[in-house]
Formats: structure tokens, sequence, C-alpha cells
């Protein structure tokens, strides 16, 4: 006897009309969600905000219980890259039934069930993530060499799939943004790049490790350049012995670097050109060994003989040096005219508590910094070999004793975003990210990059 399918006029009437029900459960809670979020981003009392986040974790589950049954049924869930309002986050429900092919699924789904995507992980999945880390290395200034280095990590994709989701997520990330950063900012093309693509599309079509920005064409960057993404993603990677070693090792070049630059001051002048010889291959080592043409660090230690790094191989390090000589810091601010007086984001500096995060605190400037955009207060924490420091700015956002948060990027490690970032985010907190630097400037063009004017009225 052949097995009976449902039929499938009966299963369209009845997905349709289950579809329109949970649009309108959704609706009902994200609206409800939303005046919450509103609500949690005043400075209530402790009591009731304990409360309010309370109801948000019972909205939280229904909403995931609504998307769930969704899923159940059958359908798809396609989220985008944009922040969902109420009537987009619905819609969210809707691509899959009009594209023409979930009706079709449901019938399958009835007969075979949900399989559970996620096969558990593997009990030495950090010793696995370990070599990945290593074979990854650092972004190089070599678009072909960069380009060889991702699509034989992205060929042996599978081995990741014993690593824990998000650590999944974030290595997509981590790839996606140096593939981009080869593709759109080094001018790499061609048939290597696309496979590597389509690799790497296709595992995490199939594998489902979470959305991934970047992966789209028409994608662009979070953080300014896909360099800066690919770096957020790598500091987010669990530490492991593999990728400490690699740490381990950077630093030991470092400190080389470091202890040979007196010789330049003692050799006799006839030794002078053997010293800048030897100064040279200790740099290439380095970079050789993966330390970043743009460290910190490592441009401390060669600003000053940046003339020596005239070959091709070097031209990573030239231009990072070009960047941290411009005047970042204080960005010539004496002769920048002040915010004009209809500046449209007064509204999310005038009057209101603020925090700089990273650095060297630096009196002048945080003064300067708090006269120009108006600040009732402004403080800058200092974060270097401080990570309490962290967690205290966290615990005030938390308390409602601060209304934005000023983030250096080029003066604190990734661990700030992970710290303090989903607090914001939480209590309806703003902050900006400034790139580099920490000169009224640089703030303003952050605080428009990232702030929403319209929400100031």
């Amino acid at each position: 006897m052949s097995k009976s399918r449902p039929d499938e006029g009966a299963l369209r009437v009845a997905f349709a009309a289950e579809q329109q029900a949970r649009s309108v459960t959704l609706e009902t809670i994200l609206q409800r969600a939303s005046r919450l979020q509103r609500w949690m981003s005043q400075p209530v009392a402790p009591e009731l905000k304990a409360q309010l986040a309370e109801e948000r974790r019972r909205i939280a589950d229904e909403l995931l219980d609504c998307l769930a049954g969704w899923n159940e049924l059958g359908g798809r869930i396609q989220i985008g890259d944009a922040d969902l309002g109420p009537d987009a986050a619905v819609d969210a429900l809707r691509p899959a039934s009009r594209a023409g092919g979930t009706v079709h699924a449901v019938p399958q789904h009835f007969e075979a069930g949900g399989q559970d995507r996620n096969e558990g992980v593997s009990a030495n999945w950090e010793e696995v993530l370990g070599k990945v880390v290593v074979d990854l290395g650092v972004p190089s200034d070599d678009a072909d060499a960069e380009l060889l280095v991702l699509f034989n990590v992205v060929r042996e994709a599978d081995r990741w799939r014993g690593l824990p989701r998000e650590v999944q997520r974030t290595l997509v990330g981590l790839i996606t943004a140096r593939l981009r950063r080869a593709q759109d900012e080094m001018g790499m093309g061609g048939a290597k790049l696309d496979d590597t693509f389509s690799m790497l599309s296709a595992w995490s079509k199939r594998e489902q490790p979470g959305w991934v920005n970047g992966l789209s064409r028409g994608h662009g960057p979070t953080r300014g350049t896909w360099g800066a993404d690919a770096e957020a993603y790598r500091g987010r990677l669990p530490a492991s012995e593999a990728a400490a070693a690699v740490k381990e090792n950077h630093e030991r070049l470092l400190s080389v670097l470091g202890a040979f630059l007196p010789e330049f001051d003692t050799a006799p002048p006839e030794a002078l050109d053997a010293v800048r010889a030897q100064f040279r291959a200790l740099v290439r080592k380095s970079l050789d060994a993966g330390v970043r043409s743009a460290d910190p660090r490592l441009l401390k230690l060669c600003l000053a003989h940046a003339e020596l790094f005239d070959g091709v191989e070097f031209r990573g390090l030239r231009q990072a040096l070009r960047e941290d000589a411009e005047p970042a810091e204080g960005e010539d601010d004496d002769k920048a005219p002040p915010l004009p007086p209809d500046w449209a984001w007064w509204g999310r500096t005038r009057y209101r508590r603020g925090v700089i995060v990273g650095g060297d605190p630096r009196e002048l400037n945080r003064e300067r910094i708090e006269k120009a955009f108006g600040f009732g207060e402004l403080e800058w924490v200092g974060t270097e070999f401080k990570r309490n420091n962290l967690q205290t700015v966290r615990d005030r956002v938390r308390a409602g004793k601060i209304d934005i948060v000023i983030i250096l990027g080029s003066f604190v490690g990734h661990d700030a975003d992970e710290v303090i970032l989903p607090a914001a985010r939480e209590c309806g907190v703003d902050w900006v990210h400034v790139d580099k630097g920490y000169g009224v400037v640089r703030v303003r063009r952050a605080m428009e990059r990232f702030l929403d004017p319209l929400a100031c009225r």
C-alpha cells in the first residue's frame, strides 16, 4: 500500500491561515517589546527595572515560541542586516511563501519530521579551533597570498562542524570580512575568489551557524573597513593554546625589536648601514610571523626609521605608518570651527552624562571634548591593563548612570565591545566607536555615523 500524502490544497489553506495568525501574534509581541524597551531606557528605580527585565524575558520566550512554531510548519525565517521594526519583522515570516517553494516543503516536513541540525560540540573543539586560527594567520597585504590562505582554510571547512555554533559564526564572519577586504580594498577578483565565496556560502547555508554580514555583495563593512571588521571578529574567537603560542611569539619578536633600537644611537657611523639592514630583517621577520602591519607597538618601534621600509614587502607597513603619522589625536582641534548651533545631534550630547573609554586619559583633551559637545559631565576611563575598568563602566551603564559611551577604537581591545556594548544595547544607552584618535573632529564624525539625529527631536 502506498503511503498517503496530505492533500496539498488543504495544506495551502491551512498554511495561509497559520501564517496570518502568527503574523498578528508576532506584531503584537514586537509592539509590547518596543514599549518595554523605551521604559527600560529611562532612569527608573532599580526595583521597577528588575520587573521590566523579567517582563522582557517573558516576551522573548513568547517570540521564540512563535518563531519555533512557524519553523515546525515548514516555514523559513529570513532576517536581513537592517534593524527590524514591527512591520519589517512581520514581513520576515513571509518571503519564503512568496518564493513558491515553502508549501511544497510542508508535506515533506510532516512526513520526515524536524531534524536537529546541532550535532553536538566535539570534546577537542578548542584544539581544532587553534589549528584553524594558526592556518588563518593574520591578514596579508599581498592579495594573492591572502586569497590562497583563505581558499585553503575554507576548503577544509568541514572540520568546523564540531565547534560551538557561535564560534562557527565568528569564523565565517572573520573569513568573509577578509575576503571582502581582498575584493573591495585590494582589488582582488577572479575564479579563485568566486570559488572561495561559493564554498563558504554553501557551508554556511548547509550548517546554518547564523547570519553574517558580508556574504551578500550588497553589504558594506560595519566598522568603516573590512579590515576593521575582520579584526573585530578575530577578537571574539575564544583563546586557545595554539593561538596563545602565536601571540607569545609575536610578543617575543616585538621585544627583540625594541631591544635592538639603541643600536642606532650607539653604533659607530661606519656600522650604521649594517644596523639598518639588521633592523629591516627583524621587522620583516615579525611581519612574516603574522605581526600586523598596523599593530600600534610595531608602528611605535618603526616610526623613527620609516625611510628604511621602501620595498614591496613593506607596502602595508608604509601605509600604516602614513596613517599613524596623520594628526589623529589632537586633529588640529584648536583650528576646527565650533559645532554649528543647528547641529542635528545636540540632543545626544548637550547636558548629558558621557564617558570616554580607552587609552591614557588626558585632562586637556577631555575638557575640550566636554565643552565642544556641551556635555553635562564627561569622564575619561583608561583601560590599558585595566579590564576591571570595563566592567565598572558596564555596571554604571546598567545602573542608568551614563547616557552615552565613546569608545576609542585605537586604544582598546575587542573586549571593550564585548563587555560594554551588550549592556548599552540592553539599556538603550547611546554609544559610538571612534576608529582612530580622540579629537573633537573624529568624535563628531563617529556620532554622525553611529547615532540617529531624528531620535533627538
